[in-house]
């Protein structure tokens, strides 16, 4: 071979080299832009997910917030029909006190209405006691609720400040 022909040869082999190398560096900016794309598709999945689970946190906040005002509204039942028993039970005291100011009433007339008044008692003490039972667990749903509005705003200032850091990147 002469020394032509060998030169011929190194240039083609530096033709064929660079022209493979084009197409090796073409695929590779193919495959770094199918890269960029699929991590644009996973930061907006990312973000659809945070979203969907910062929306059923929220859900679950607003349903907790339901529940605890639900709760509230049977206990505030409670307690005005714990109100309405002693009030009751009030007046039949009184109507025993009245009576046994009355000296015209005998004495079983005076018992009677005094056992009628500490019947209402008791029934009054026992309304008062759920009442006040509905009223704690208001308060305890109530609680839940809160917390459960707190891990919603600790979400959403997670969101956020995940939002920010992939902006930067």
């Amino acid at each position: 071979m002469d020394t032509h022909s060998f030169l011929d040869a190194i240039v083609a082999e530096l033709g064929s080299m660079i022209a493979e190398d084009e197409r090796t560096r073409s695929e590779i900016i193919k495959l770094q832009q199918e890269i960029q794309l699929l991590k644009t598709r996973a930061e907006v999945s990312e973000t659809n997910v945070e979203e969907l689970r910062q929306n059923a946190i929220q859900l679950r906040a607003a349903l907790a917030e339901i529940k605890a005002n639900k709760v509230q509204e049977r206990a505030i039942a409670a307690q005005i029909q714990a109100n309405a028993i002693q009030g009751k039970a009030d007046e039949v005291q009184q109507k025993a006190v009245d009576q046994s100011a009355d000296l015209d009433i005998d004495d079983s007339q005076v018992k009677q209405a005094q056992e009628r008044a500490a019947a209402l008692q008791e029934q009054a003490s026992q309304a008062q006691a759920r009442a006040d039972e509905a009223q704690e667990r208001a308060n305890d749903a109530q609680a839940k609720a809160d917390e459960t509005e707190t891990k919603v705003a600790e979400i959403q200032s997670s969101v956020e400040l995940n939002k920010e850091t992939n902006k930067l990147d």
